[in-house]
């Protein structure tokens, strides 16, 4: 990864525009590796999809199962349709400890300096100098115990007087097992929070239309 040219955008224009032998000949790691690979790579595609489609047959089993134990008693699983789940947020144990119902940015960069600035934990540039209004204290990302298995991400997280708080964007791994059963104790989905999005966009990148449009409840001419 390290030698390879596809990041570069003058050699990647040059072999599109170019004679298409050049691309396969190309001494390019990247493009070296998918062409001695490529049939390789197609047996390989044939075994998952063979793996997938078992999988598929057994959940299909599995769901059928479930319905003749429970019933209507608890929801259907994820079917990627239009649905509408209702939660709480709520803490969890975790690691040995209890994971707190949101986070704020004094974790983000009290990680950043607490591991000296070095990767995984360093940060954008823009990251680094807040504005001055900057809210260390805002709500960056909350727990809740939402059922977001099979298809949720991005979905809008609303609070009981219907405004928008947030977008769900993930679960914790012990919520995987949501998609074959709810379980409340430990599963819980992921939203960044929309203080936090706010907090972004007005003192990180200070998209000043933006900020207005969301301060007023207008369009931005």
């Amino acid at each position: 990864m390290n030698e390879t040219k596809i990041y570069d955008r003058d050699f990647v224009l040059k072999l599109a525009t170019g004679d298409p032998k050049e691309i396969i000949n190309s001494s390019d790691p990247v493009i070296k590796y998918l062409t001695e690979n490529r049939e390789h790579l197609k047996s390989v595609k044939k075994i998952k999809t063979t793996i997938f489609g078992t999988e598929n047959l057994l959940n299909d089993q599995l769901g059928v199962a479930l319905y003749k134990v429970y019933g209507s008693s608890i929801p259907p699983d994820a079917t990627f349709t239009l649905r509408i789940t209702d939660g709480q947020l709520k803490s969890y144990e975790y690691n040995g400890t209890r994971a707190p119902i949101f986070t704020t940015f004094y974790g983000l960069y009290d990680r950043y300096y607490s591991h000296q600035k070095e990767f995984p934990w360093d940060i954008p540039e823009s990251w680094k100098n807040p504005a001055p209004g900057f809210n260390y204290s805002a709500q960056y990302n909350v727990t809740t115990t939402c059922d977001i298995a099979g298809g949720n991400s991005g979905s809008p997280l609303i609070n009981a007087e219907g405004q928008y708080v947030g977008v769900l964007f993930d679960g914790n791994i012990e919520s995987l097992a949501n998609s074959f059963i709810y379980n409340p104790e430990a599963g819980r989905s992921l939203a960044v929070s929309s203080q936090g999005i706010f907090e972004i966009v007005k003192n990180i990148y200070q998209l000043d239309r933006i900020v207005r449009e969301l301060e007023t409840e207008k369009i931005a001419k």
